[in-house]
């Protein structure tokens, strides 16, 4: 059973009556009212009882519990305590002259020791009365914060559950694909029925749907990983790399679409650069995803420089451009799950989260910085191969 509380009363269990004046004179002002349970009553365990019953039906905001002695207040703390619909009620103690006040009393928020003062009364009831509303405050804001985890959670779990069976659908046509792709490529036979027809397809034809079934099982791949637990490190494979032969290489390979954009591109890359450690095909889709970011949230016409250079006993990749630049709040948050740029014409929103990942996974981190209308840099450090110590390589 269930009450409707009311938070604008303050019920007396007395005992004396002189205390109904006092409680009376330090609620005046306040906008509370005061109920009483019995002159007297609260002497005896029929009026314990009453007061209790009282409290739980009334739900007030605080009890006066006005006691005739410390062996009364104890129990009937215990009481209300205990009981389901007035535990967590505040309890002021009102005690006989003689009384200890510094002994605890279990369930009682506070105690007065008579004779008692109206000021003194009143703010220990206003005190008493607005930690009561805190504390409601805080517990219906933690309930909301545990609803919004558990719902956030769900979707969570729902989403994981949504990219899996979707990956996996999606993989294994693609998959397929590629065997076939890599066979004909290979000059190898492929199984047909006797009376089809054979088509003849160039070689430049095949590999060019090679390199798109390619791309597709990639994308497949970053979105399982992108959305693969936090917790989950990312599986690398790292292996002394020449990073210079590899930067030169996602050049080679991005080259129509720089033509495209009308972009002009420059290197600045260190003679005789040591080797690094760390995955050339997950570095190579960090390398791609910066590349293609500055062209995509830039106007055609862009300028990109592209520097690799030794500092610190790591090597140093950065990529800047002339463009239209990155506000800083959003700097803050772009390597978020699903944060897209203000500029973004397409996407999905975890290209940059992903890289950012596989950098850590390699030991370090991609960096920003950026102002609107100044263009925007990202970089991050590798190690040298001697020196390097991956963060997180997993099985």
């Amino acid at each position: 059973m269930s009450w409707t509380m009311e938070p604008g009363i303050v019920l007396l269990i007395d005992h004396d009556p002189a205390t109904l004046g006092k409680a009376l004179d330090a609620l005046q002002g306040t906008g509370l009212r005061l109920s009483v349970c019995g002159q007297g009553e609260g002497a005896i365990p029929e009026g314990i009882a009453s007061g209790i019953a009282q409290a739980a039906r009334l739900q007030p905001a605080l009890i006066l519990l006005d006691a005739a002695s410390e062996t009364t207040a104890l129990e009937t703390c215990q009481q209300l305590h205990s009981h389901p619909l007035t535990h967590d009620i505040p309890i002021l103690l009102l005690l006989p002259a003689a009384s200890t006040p510094d002994q605890l009393y279990p369930g009682a928020s506070d105690a007065l020791v008579k004779p008692l003062y109206t000021q003194v009364l009143q703010s220990r009831i206003r005190t008493l009365i607005a930690l009561r509303e805190l504390q409601q405050q805080t517990q219906h804001q933690d309930h909301q914060i545990q609803q919004a985890l558990m719902q956030r959670q769900c979707a969570t779990q729902s989403l994981q559950d949504v990219i899996h069976v979707i990956s996996h659908d999606l993989r294994n046509p693609v998959l397929g694909m590629q065997m076939v792709m890599n066979n004909l490529l290979q000059g190898l036979a492929v199984a047909h029925c006797p009376n089809e027809d054979m088509i003849p397809v160039p070689r430049s034809t095949l590999e060019r749907m090679a390199k798109g079934v390619s791309c597709h099982l990639n994308l497949i791949n970053a979105m399982l990983d992108a959305h693969a637990e936090p917790d989950e490190y990312l599986i690398i494979q790292p292996q002394p790399l020449r990073l210079d032969g590899l930067v030169q290489e996602v050049i080679q390979d991005l080259d129509p679409l720089l033509k495209k954009s009308r972009a002009t591109i420059f290197s600045n890359i260190d003679q005789d650069l040591p080797l690094v450690k760390g995955d050339p095909e997950r570095l190579r889709g960090v390398l791609e995803n910066l590349l293609i970011n500055a062209l995509k949230h830039n106007p055609p016409g862009v300028q990109l420089t592209v520097e690799l250079r030794q500092e610190n006993g790591a090597v140093c990749f950065s990529v800047e451009d002339n463009g239209i630049g990155i506000p800083q709040e959003q700097c803050q948050r772009l390597f978020g799950l699903h944060q897209r740029g203000e500029n973004a014409r397409q996407g999905l929103g975890i290209g940059l989260y992903l890289c950012q990942r596989i950098i850590k996974a390699h030991g370090s981190e991609i960096q920003v910085a950026s102002r609107p209308a100044a263009g925007a840099r990202f970089w991050f450090l590798l190690p040298l191969e001697e020196t390097a110590t991956p963060a997180a390589i997993a099985s």
